[in-house]
């Protein structure tokens, strides 16, 4: 918790170099230089946003660049999102007060008192609002009745059951626009139509048609639990009836039709680990729920 806390006060080493300012801060100063992404009103230059990535990437060889530097592309556009949908969360005086007491306590822990942290870090009141209201919203998504109901409801996410699956990804950015998103699902249904009418078979399709990494194997994915997953996928997958294939879905990769080729039922014993996957879960749920909702008002572009 501490490091996404650290994140949206715009400390976080893994954020430095993209998001020195405070969201108070952002909002005044007017970029100069090679404006690479914007979402909404917020705008970050290329000078802000290639030595961020290149201190990130330069273990990895250019050639393997491509994919891990989109990551971290999207990351930050997801942390400004959130940003965004955040800042129209009410927190009143005393859930700032208790959030203050319970953040202090967490601090205190790793050797840190709180205004030491707020100072080092040169951490704004606004800012301390957004990581409030963000721990609040955490706080009501996981609480200990809600991860009960949800274990209850799906035994099988947490008993080791594992479900073999190929599938076909149109990659379709988060922040895609309308029309972005329209063409990849029409690209997409048009493929589901040609294996409904037995013109082409799963596999195959997925080698033609897939942009996944798994394309060469068909869209083999192996064998896999419901926590190694994104939960829209892994929901799909542990749906549907082995030989069956799925409408299509969206992830934050893209559109994905999916089959199910087997599944390997589990312990029937519930996982010592099974509230930590189902607060993944819940938590994962409201990241996508803050970003939809802030997509609705605030446009994303990112220059090549």
């Amino acid at each position: 918790m501490l490091c996404c806390l650290a994140t949206l006060a715009g400390c976080d080493e893994s954020n430095k170099q993209a998001s020195n300012q405070q969201p108070e801060q952002e909002a005044m100063a007017e970029p100069t230089g090679d404006v690479m992404i914007t979402v909404g009103d917020k705008k970050y230059t290329r000078e802000e946003i290639e030595p961020y990535l290149e201190a990130r990437l330069k273990r990895i060889p250019p050639a393997q660049r491509a994919r891990p530097r989109k990551r971290l592309i999207d990351r930050i556009i997801e942390d400004e999102l959130v940003r965004a949908y955040l800042k129209k969360v009410p927190v009143s005086k005393e859930e700032l007060v208790l959030f203050k007491q319970e953040f202090g306590k967490q601090l205190a822990i790793k050797g840190q008192t709180f205004d030491q942290f707020v100072e080092d870090n040169k951490v704004s009141d606004e800012a301390l609002r957004l990581m409030a209201a963000d721990a609040k919203l955490k706080s009501d998504a996981t609480k200990l009745e809600k991860l009960a109901v949800f274990i209850r409801a799906n035994p099988s996410y947490f008993d080791g059951t594992k479900v073999r699956a190929s599938h076909i990804l149109v990659n379709c950015n988060f922040y895609a626009s309308p029309v972005e998103v329209e063409a990849a699902l029409a690209k997409l249904a048009a493929v589901a139509e040609k294996i409904s009418a037995g013109k082409i078979d799963f596999a195959e399709a997925a080698v033609q048609h897939s942009q996944g990494p798994s394309k060469d194997r068909g869209g083999d994915l192996g064998e896999f639990t419901f926590g190694s997953m994104v939960p829209p996928f892994a929901i799909a997958a542990f749906a549907t009836e082995v030989g069956q294939v799925t409408d299509i879905i969206r992830s934050n990769f893209g559109f994905h039709l999916i089959k199910v080729t087997g599944k390997t039922p589990g312990s029937g014993q519930r996982s010592p680990q099974a509230m930590q996957v189902a607060q993944k879960i819940l938590l994962a749920g409201l990241k996508d729920k803050m970003v939809a909702e802030s997509l609705k008002t605030n446009p994303v572009t990112v220059a090549d």
